[in-house]
């Protein structure tokens, strides 16, 4: 369970993974489910922290608490940091067309580090369902430029391919399909 990190963007879809990985748990599946890491972006980076940083030095700002583990996962002095991602192998992260700035940075070095582990990732989203490049200021790390970024690191790595999923199963009036195939080729 060390070796897994689910990261979302809500306590609700944290709260629903947990759920039905514990349900998974309680049908005799694995006791393994029950250890798993599901955690927000701004959780998973407190966690983190707390190996180096006393809790009276958080500023209780979620962009500067990512800013902060890029930073210590840049500089690598962090022995604690260092192994606990050294251990991780498997990283899932949903939504990702609505990374950017400090939590894409943030992605971009986890899948990296889990890719250079041996490991694996999947990565779960819809770039024409982007929405938050509105609060983008000069220099910050765009979603669509995330996404170009992690398609490199994914396909440099020699297992690494990206699949794109194209059936849609929101949609079962025939109508409604076809006007949102339209708007996407628009």
């Amino acid at each position: 369970a060390d070796e897994l990190l689910i990261l979302s963007f809500s306590r609700a879809a944290v709260r629903e993974v947990s759920n039905r990985l514990g349900a998974r748990a309680q049908e005799g599946k694995s006791d393994a489910f029950d250890y798993v890491r599901v955690r927000t972006f701004d959780s998973f980076a407190g966690y983190m922290l707390t190996y180096e940083e006393t809790a009276s030095g958080s500023s209780g700002d979620y962009e500067a608490s990512i800013r902060r583990l890029n930073e210590y996962i840049d500089n690598g002095r962090s022995e604690v940091i260092n192994a606990k991602l050294n251990i991780l192998r498997y990283l899932v992260v949903d939504e990702i067309q609505d990374l950017s700035k400090d939590r894409a940075e943030l992605v971009l070095r986890l899948s990296r580090r889990v890719l250079a582990n041996g490991g694996a990732l999947l990565m779960l989203g819809d770039p024409c369902q982007a929405i938050y490049d509105w609060d983008i200021k000069e220099g910050e790390l765009r979603s669509l430029e995330f996404l170009r970024q992690l398609r490199d690191v994914i396909e440099s790595n020699e297992k690494g391919s990206v699949h794109s999923l194209d059936r849609y199963f929101r949609y079962a009036n025939p109508a409604t399909l076809a006007f949102v195939r339209s708007a996407r080729k628009a």
